[in-house]
Order: C-alpha cells, then sequence, then structure tokens
C-alpha cells in the first residue's frame, strides 16, 4: 500500500511541476492571462504561490504602460519581492 502512495504522489508532484513549467512558458510568450493552478503538495504549492504574482505584476504592467500611468521598472521589482 505504502509504494502505490509513494507512486500517486510522485504523480502528482510531477504533473504540477509540469503545470508550473507550462506557466512559465505561457508567460515568455507572452500570454499574462494564464493562470498557475495550485498543488495539493505543499512544497509545489509554495512555488506556485510564488509564480503566480509574477504574472500579476506583469499584467498590470501591460495595462499601466499602455495606459501611460506605470510607474517604471523599479515598481515592477517592488511588487515582484513583496509578492504584491
Amino acid at each position: 500500500m505504502c509504494v502505490v502512495k509513494v507512486a500517486i504522489d510522485v504523480s502528482e508532484r510531477r504533473r504540477d511541476v509540469e503545470g508550473i513549467g507550462q506557466g512559465l512558458d505561457e508567460l515568455a510568450a507572452g500570454n499574462l492571462q494564464y493562470r498557475v493552478g495550485l498543488s495539493r503538495v505543499p512544497d509545489i504549492q509554495r512555488l506556485g504561490q510564488g509564480v503566480q504574482p509574477v504574472f500579476d505584476v506583469a499584467l498590470r504592467h501591460n495595462q499601466f504602460s499602455q495606459t501611460g500611468v506605470f510607474g517604471g521598472r523599479a515598481h515592477i521589482e517592488r511588487d515582484v519581492s513583496i509578492g504584491k
């Protein structure tokens, strides 16, 4: 029974890591609407929680730069570092 559980955990971990990788590919391609799904595996969940704010900040940057209201690169760095 324990071996089956380990196999399930590894599959879930692998799928969730691949999902985060897909999210980073989407970000690199300019898709700012993509959302990273949160894993039930605690350390992978934390990784997903760390990646998602990058999409949010990039989307805000894109919206603000189109309207001319954006405050510059320092604003993005501050938002990412505090997880806004």
